[in-house]
């Protein structure tokens, strides 16, 4: 039987490596999918990314669901490197910004482009 994630009372923990419910929740978040720009790869394999980077004494960058999304190897590393840039808008929805300046939000719905 699995246990029913709440994901409304989901609890930020002061840790780098999420807890499996934590994990399971930003998967569930995404409905299993990658949350980058027009890409439908599934979530299942990918790791589970910080958007803001991991700081154990700042509550606002603990590891949190708004905080985790599902990336693959090559968008953790571009988002990584700075190529991309990545900001958490809700839980379910981050803002992008290509290396030419074109921005997408993504969200569980899909990509769209902004101006």
């Amino acid at each position: 039987m699995q246990p029913v994630i709440d994901l409304p009372r989901m609890k930020p923990e002061e840790r780098y490596r999420p807890t499996r419910a934590l994990r399971e929740a930003g998967q569930f978040t995404w409905r299993h999918a990658e949350a980058f720009p027009f890409s439908s790869r599934p979530a299942a394999r990918m790791d589970i990314d910080h958007m803001r980077s991991y700081l154990g004494h700042d509550p606002g960058h603990f590891t949190h669901l708004g905080n985790l999304t599902p990336l693959g190897r090559r968008a953790h590393r571009a988002k990584t490197a700075g190529y991309w840039h990545a900001e958490p808008v809700t839980p379910g929805t981050i803002r992008w910004r290509s290396p030419l300046g074109y921005r997408y939000e993504v969200s569980t719905t899909g990509t769209r482009r902004l101006e």
